[in-house]
């Protein structure tokens, strides 16, 4: 479901249920968004019998989409359109049990397609989720289970890793170190230790630790600027009044910046590289790069606040005072969250506080 309009009706409705006394849940794909990622890694997705291929490295893209992108933008929509989601996945609460799947062939039965890290579910633990929905919050899950290991599914012993999946595990796990509070400049020779490997064997990846960095914000940037697109490709209606163009105006920049807030609050490590703290000491390009990304994310935020302020004497002034206030806001939200040991969460207040500065 990738149609905006369809989107907005879909939240509506899920909240209309909540309000009505009913408990739905969520429970969302990502197919598209998925094979968008894998194209930017170089990666063909492969099918078979309809189902998807799943190797490892395939599967830290899955996760990453699910968990992140599209489960975000869900909880995004239920929030905006008046309910409270949370984000979960099978992992959580040790949820989704699942083995591997036996995937016989349609024509020969006694042969089976080894589909990979793909999952026949065996139990269900609806605890947290009736838990969550005791306290009014609608649950949004990303399938995505694990197998007797705790892992997202079967893997194989000592199997090499392809250069692609170990330069997935090597960002993997420099965000993992970032995600842990109080957490000093970290090195490669920890990085290495971390991953159970030589720090020659990150150099066959990455020629720095700056490079590993920029891959991360790669990802940030790609993620925040797709989702910032979805949010401004809502259909519009030329012929709607000034009035209804400027509500619009101010309700996408509010989503713009509840996004971010939101991307943030699920990527702590992220957040780390966002405020540049993780970034003190490294190449001064990283720095340069963030504030760029904050210069791109104040522009997005303009062009929606221009039509907001359309009726206004000075739209542009406005428009530039606003986004520069919403930016500087978001942006200490985020330092906070790191100072307090990701204690204090971004979205905090997040509706009361950007209707002010809106």
């Amino acid at each position: 479901m990738t149609d905006p309009s369809l989107q907005a009706s879909f939240a509506q409705d899920v909240v209309l249920l909540k309000l009505v006394g009913m408990n739905p849940v969520v429970v969302h794909g990502g197919g598209p968004q998925i094979e968008n990622a894998l194209q930017r890694l170089g990666k063909k997705g492969e099918f078979v019998q309809g189902m998807r291929v799943t190797d490892a490295e395939t599967m830290e893209v899955v996760q990453w989409v699910l968990a992140g992108e599209v489960q975000q933008d869900i909880v995004a929509l239920i929030n905006q359109a008046g309910g409270k989601a949370v984000g979960l996945t099978g992992h959580d609460g040790a949820m989704i049990h699942a083995q591997k799947l036996r995937m016989p062939d349609l024509q020969n039965p006694q042969m089976e397609h080894d589909v990979g890290q793909v999952g026949d579910i065996i139990s269900i633990d609806p605890s947290v989720v009736k838990a969550l929905q005791d306290d009014a919050f609608i649950p949004v899950i990303s399938p995505v289970g694990y197998g007797a290991d705790g892992q997202s599914s079967e893997k194989p012993v000592n199997k090499r890793a392809s250069p692609g999946e170990r330069r997935l595990q090597i960002l993997q796990t420099l965000a993992q170190l970032l995600e842990k509070p109080g957490t000093e400049r970290i090195t490669t020779a920890a990085l290495a230790r971390q991953l159970q490997v030589s720090e020659a064997a990150l150099y066959r990846h990455f020629a720095s630790k700056a490079q590993m960095f920029e891959a991360l914000i790669d990802f940030i940037e790609d993620t925040v600027f797709a989702l910032i697109n979805q949010i401004n490709q809502a259909e519009q209606n030329p012929a709607q009044p000034d009035a209804q163009s400027a509500q619009q105006g101010r309700a996408q920049a509010l989503r713009i910046a509840a996004m971010l807030l939101q991307f943030a609050e699920k990527n702590p490590g992220m957040t780390r590289i966002l405020t540049g703290e993780a970034l003190v000491l490294e190449n001064e390009r990283l720095q340069e790069r963030i504030l760029l990304f904050f210069d791109k994310f104040e522009a997005a935020l303009r062009q929606n606040l221009r039509v907001a302020a359309a009726q206004s004497a000075t739209p542009t002034v406005y428009a530039n005072q606003r986004a520069a206030l919403i930016s500087a806001t978001i942006q200490g939200c985020l330092l906070r969250y790191c100072r307090s040991g990701f204690k204090r969460l971004p979205t905090e207040d997040m509706a009361q506080n950007l209707q002010l500065l809106v």
